[in-house]
């Protein structure tokens, strides 16, 4: 009985993992065109330069926007962005 169970296990993750090679293979590529144009350098007082991802563009015209409680960027949206592009090995 032992046997047959092991047998059913081993069969059902051999069809989910089989399933989910098809699926990884017809994943679309991500556009990046919109976290592009959220990303703007910036240079400091002190003369170095960094990078921000404004949190905000509103539409129609897409112009950063401040939120007044939040401002113009936060740690958690650059997090967020920086997940994403590590998902994709040629964005780095």
């Amino acid at each position: 009985m032992k046997v047959k169970r092991l047998y059913i296990v081993l069969f059902l993750v051999l069809i989910s993992f089989t399933g989910c090679q098809k699926e990884l293979q017809t994943i679309p590529k991500i556009n990046y065109a919109h976290l592009d144009y959220l990303y703007k350098e910036v240079t400091f007082p002190n003369g170095e330069i960094g990078g921000l991802i404004h949190i905000y563009s509103n539409y129609p015209d897409y112009n950063y926007a401040v939120e007044p409680k939040e401002g113009f960027a936060c740690v958690d949206d650059a997090a967020r962005a920086l997940i994403l592009v590590s998902q994709d090995k040629n964005q780095i």
